[in-house]
């Protein structure tokens, strides 16, 4: 059986965790003896993500075939992207399975009933989705998904580095994200344990034994 994981990869990356997952994801399916396919859109570029709708994924896939499942890591970031690759690998005859990283609906457009209606469409075109857990899950049976679902559960995130061993516990935590989705930290002050805080959006002043420790991409590995 020939299994395929589809990535959709940005020209352009911000210094944030965004592609960490898919990335991880890519990696363990590879393991697993899945084949890779990748396109590259640029998200400032209207033209060129139309350019990788309507002629390179058309290219591409017509020289393809007796693809058994294909995996698909959304969302893709890109609405025409996205309908050109679903609607092409539809006419493969191959399993459709959607990797559900983001619901845009709940990330960007909640309320919006025109576009939560057209992601909500996308996703019953699969043969199958894989999400988060059973809360994401319910949202999508309640809102008219009907196809079969997985849920993933835990992430698994992929760490190089080998765990330390013999080493002394300094009571200390790390907080790792977009800061400014952490309000809770404007009124956090800790007496016993160290908080060592990694993001973009940083308070101006932080509580007790709160440190800011600076930015860094997800493939960097400090020890601190």
């Amino acid at each position: 059986m020939t299994k395929v994981i589809l990535t959709v990869k940005e020209t352009h990356h911000d210094n944030n965790a965004g592609p960490k997952a898919k990335i991880d994801i890519e990696n363990f399916l590879l393991k697993d003896g899945f084949e890779k396919w990748n396109f590259t859109i640029n998200q400032e570029s209207v033209l060129q993500k139309a350019k990788v709708a309507y002629i390179d994924v058309p290219r591409f896939l017509a020289k393809q075939n007796d693809i058994d499942e294909i995996f698909l890591q959304y969302p893709t970031y890109s609405k025409i992207v996205t309908k050109q690759l679903v609607k092409r690998l539809q006419q493969m005859n191959s399993k459709i399975i959607l990797i559900i990283h983001d619901i845009e609906s709940l990330r960007l457009h909640y309320g919006e009933k025109g576009y939560i209606d057209e992601e909500l469409r996308v996703f019953n075109m699969a043969d199958g989705l894989i999400v988060h857990n059973a809360k994401m899950e319910k949202w999508l049976r309640d809102n008219g998904v009907t196809v079969p679902m997985e849920s993933l559960g835990l992430f698994d995130y992929d760490n190089k580095i080998k765990l330390a061993s013999g080493s002394n516990y300094e009571t200390s935590v790390c907080f790792a994200g977009n800061l400014s989705k952490a309000g809770f930290l404007e009124k956090l002050s800790l007496k016993r344990v160290k908080l060592n805080v990694f993001g973009p959006n940083p308070l101006e002043k932080y509580g007790a034994n709160i440190v800011y420790k600076g930015q860094y991409p997800p493939m960097n590995y400090l020890i601190i």
